[in-house]
Formats: structure tokens, sequence, C-alpha cells
């Protein structure tokens, strides 16, 4: 086998083996703690699936989280958490595998394994294979639906058309992203030739298919909200205008402007600039966009492949529009990957420089991976590892001899999955309890109001640098919770300190815990 071949591999085993090894680790991952590990573990807890109060996630769709679910039922809460880190890492491999699929329709095993190594080593995809997440279950259902599109394509057998259906519905029941996907595929379907030969039944067996899957994951937001609410919203709490149930989620935090300069300069942006896309660790990687240019500069290439990479744009497009975390496009890069790779091969020069590039890429994998292989070495404890890793470590002694009744309130501190005892979030509680006041400058009222919630600690995380809210006035209704606890006066009075703890391990999140 040539050399550059077994780079390709070499690489790809890398990744595997690397990313396995952050997947066999405790977890760590901010949104795996906040709702991915933490609902399902609630699920476990009450027997039954339902929307948690004071959360908004819990009423998304979560046909991967109920995997995840299993694996906690199965594995319990250190175990399961692996296991579950193991679906996602499971994911990430069909994903390499389904780019190889994809390309082999127009490249050799050569390129094809070029394709695969392009998805592989892109540091998002080999990092989100590390954790608890859904992205890569998502990339998969939507890479998966379009090989069986293509399929269709080829043999006209609508059990293909059935297959996409189901596949694409797997997205949509994943995430709200999966939307895109879904419309991706339908728009292919719906080109002139397509639509004549699909035929009203080989459309009805695909939309048929979508449904069977997503249609329960939609038809419980919407009962959920419309009870609630009063009114319905199938995507809550997006698209509240349209619906009447939701609020405003902002979208603009991350990315680098939605203007059609920004649209011009995004690959560069989120190549060159992943701390505004959502983190480093979510990166494209400069793979992607070194191949971009053969796109334009050699059009003959990858015209065979035309469809796949509309396709592509289609989600690229989407993604630029909605939410620019770089972990959304990777239902994109696996899309994408066969396409740029078709004006690569046989020209030495490039396919050099696309080694190059997937070296770089290796080494930042293992960058971010470190921590984790040291553990799986041996040369660190699971203990260490969580210590250096995640903030809500130190603090964990101090709620472990908290009473088993206990009830936190946590300000500023979302993840919960490692506390040991029940927890709310300030800020969510604010959000979906009728009674609780927006605005509690009011000491008397606010405590009285937070021990007739059942809640007797509070858990306060500050973050070093972080500019505190003014004092509390003494007039009620005029300042948040958030400020009367940074009001000594306050504190003096009605709080008594249990205890406190530091985390300085992350220079960029160094956070004190008080527990009153």
């Amino acid at each position: 086998m040539p050399w550059p071949e077994r780079l390709l591999l070499g690489g790809i085993a890398w990744v595997f083996l690397a990313s396995w090894a952050g997947a066999a680790a405790p977890p760590t991952a901010h949104d795996a703690l906040v709702y991915h590990l933490h609902d399902p573990a609630r699920f476990l807890e009450a027997g039954r699936l339902f929307w948690i109060p004071f959360t908004t996630n819990s009423v998304y769709p979560y046909h991967a989280e109920m995997l995840f679910t299993a694996a906690l039922a199965l594995a319990g809460r250190s175990g399961g958490a692996v296991l579950a880190a193991g679906i996602h890492w499971s994911c990430g491999v069909a994903c390499v595998l389904a780019a190889f699929a994809l390309a082999r329709r127009w490249t050799d095993r050569r390129g094809a394994r070029g394709a695969s190594a392009l998805v592989a080593l892109t540091p998002g995809v080999a990092n989100a294979m590390a954790v608890a997440y859904v992205d890569l279950a998502l990339a998969m259902a939507a890479a998966a639906g379009a090989l069986a599109l293509l399929r269709w394509r080829e043999t006209g057998r609508r059990g293909w058309l059935a297959a996409a259906g189901l596949f694409l519905g797997w997205g949509l029941a994943t995430k709200y992203n999966g939307l895109f996907p879904g419309a991706a595929g339908a728009l292919l379907l719906a080109l002139p030739g397509a639509r004549r030969r699909a035929g009203p039944a080989g459309w009805t067996l695909f939309l048929a298919a979508v449904l069977a899957v997503a249609g329960p994951w939609t038809a419980r937001t919407w009962l959920l909200t419309r009870a609630r609410f009063g009114a319905g919203n199938p995507v809550y709490p997006f698209a509240h205008r349209v619906f009447g149930s939701g609020f405003e989620r902002r979208i603009s935090d991350v990315g680098m402007g939605r203007t059609p300069a920004a649209f011009l300069l995004s690959p560069w942006n989120v190549t060159v600039h992943p701390d505004s896309f959502d983190g480093p660790g979510n990166g494209v990687g400069p793979a992607y966009l070194m191949l971009l240019p053969g796109l334009f500069l050699f059009p003959s290439a990858w015209r065979a492949a035309r469809p796949l990479a509309a396709a592509a744009g289609v989600l690229y497009v989407a993604w630029f529009a909605t939410g620019q975390s770089a972990r959304f496009l990777t239902p994109c890069l696996v899309l994408a990957a066969p396409a740029l790779v078709l004006p690569v091969r046989g020209r030495r020069w490039a396919e050099a420089a696309l080694a190059a590039a997937f070296l770089l890429e290796a080494g930042i994998v293992g960058y971010f991976q470190h921590g984790s292989l040291a553990l799986a070495a041996g040369r660190t404890s699971p203990a260490a590892y969580l210590a250096r890793k995640e903030r809500t470590h130190a603090i964990l002694p101090a709620l472990r001899a908290l009473p088993p009744d206990a009830r936190i309130l946590t300000v500023n501190e979302l993840r919960h999955y490692h506390l040991p005892r029940s927890a709310v979030e300030e800020g969510l509680l604010d959000q979906y309890h009728d009674a609780y006041p927006e605005r509690c400058g009011d000491a008397g009222a606010t405590l009285a109001f937070l021990r007739r919630e059942g809640f007797t600690h509070l858990l306060v995380r500050t973050r070093e640098g972080e500019a505190p809210p003014p004092a509390a006035p003494s007039g009620p209704g005029q300042v948040s919770l958030r400020a009367l606890l940074r009001d000594e006066a306050f504190v003096a009075r009605h709080l008594a300190p249990l205890a406190e703890a530091r985390h300085d391990a992350d220079p960029r999140d160094r956070t004190r815990y008080v527990l009153y």
C-alpha cells in the first residue's frame, strides 16, 4: 500500500483511538452535563419521560437521548455515561464510513479513503466522538439518508425512498437542526426529473417514513407546550412569534455576523477564528478550506457529485442563517467531503498539501485529548482527571455532606449531572415559575418564596473577572437575586456560608463556589 494511503488509515485509526479514550473518561462536556446525560438520568429516576420542571431542553426531540437513557439503565450513572459517549463515538465511526461509501460512487478506494480521513480528522468531529452529544447522530442520519437517496437514483426501487425517509426522520427526531437535512432531501426529490420518477406513491412513502420516526417527538413537543402555555409549538422555544409560545433564543452570540460579506468570508472565519464559532475544540480545521478552491478550479472533476454537493450547500446556508456553532456544521461536512476530495485525486502536489493538513489536524486532536489519553494510559486517576477538567468537582464533597432530601438552587451553574442532590438553576426557575418575581429586590419575599418551594440551600458560582451587578437597592422589585447575593449586607443578614471551593485548572473559566 502506498505511503499516502497508509498515512490516511493511520490518521483515521489515531482519531478512533484518541476519541475512544475521551469517551471512556468521566463526562466533563458542558451540554452532556446540562441535559444530554442529566435529563435521561432524571427520566430514569421518575420512571417516565416528562417535561422536567424548570428546564427547556427536556421538551426537545430526544431520540438519541433515549439511547443514553438505556445506557444509564444498563450500566448506572458512571458506566452509563461512558456507554452513552461510546454510542456517540460509534455514530462518528458511522459518519467516517458513510463518507467512504458516498465517495466510492465517483472515485476509487484511495479517493474514498481521503474523504473518510477528511471527516475523521476534522477536530470538531474527532472531539465530538469523545462526548455524549447528539451532533454525530444527526450527521450519521443525514449521511445515511443521502446514501439511500443515491441508491434510489441508481436503482429506482421505492424501498430506498422509505429508507431515506426513516434516516432523515431519525435526524429530525434527534435535533431541531434535523429539519435542514430533511429539507435538503425533500428539495432533491422535488427536482423535476426526480419528482416525476418518484410519483405520488414514492412521495407518500418518503413522507410517511419521515413522520413515522419524527412524528411522535414533534407531537410530544406540541402537546406539552399546548398544555403548559395554551399554544402548541413543535419547535419550542423557537419561532414563538409563529406559534404563540416560546421565547427569544439569541443565536447571534455565536459566529461573525450574517451579512452577505460575512457569508463570503465564513469559510475563512470558521477555520481561522474557531473561538467565535463555539470554541476551538469544535473547529473545522484547515483541510476543508484548503480543498474549497478545487471546486472552482476543477469543476468537471466533481460534476457527477453535484446532487450531494447541492445538499451540502443547502445545509451550509441553513447553518449560516441560524446557529453558527461549528459543531452544527457536521452534517454539511460529511456530505461535502466526497465532492471536495474529487478534484485532488491524481494531483500529487495537492495530495501532499492535504497530507500536511491532516498531520496538523491529528496534532490538534491529540492536544485536546491528551488528558483522556493520560487517563487511559494509567498516568492519572479518574478523580484527578475530574478535578482538572470539571469545575463542579471542587464543591462535590460539601454537597455530599448535605442531607439526602436537600434541594439546591444554583446560581450561574447549569451543570447538574455530577451534583449528588436535587438542583434547579435560578435563571430557569425565574423563567418558568409564574409566582417567582422576575426582579427580586425584596429580600424577605424572595427568601420566603424559595423556602415555600422547598429549597434548602443556595450554590452560587462566580467567575474570575466577571463584572458584578449593582448593589441591591432598598426598594422592592428592582434587582435580581444575583445582585442581592453580591450585596454584603444582604448576605451577612440572611445567609450562612457552609462551604467554599475554587476551580482554577482552566484559565478561561476560573470559578469560585459558595454554598449557603
